[in-house]
């Protein structure tokens, strides 16, 4: 419990940029995943 109220505390002060930020970073290393997977696979094909 002590732990999410420091989390809490923590992201109070960026806001909503922090939380934009945690986002975007999400959704760019999954599909940078995705890609790489693509990728994998269309040379295995290839191949």
């Amino acid at each position: 419990m002590e732990s999410g109220g420091v989390e809490r505390r923590r992201a109070e002060p960026m806001g909503k940029t922090g939380s934009g930020v945690l986002l975007v970073t999400g959704i760019g290393v999954a599909v940078l995943s995705v890609g790489a997977i693509m990728l994998a696979a269309i040379k295995r094909r290839s191949l």
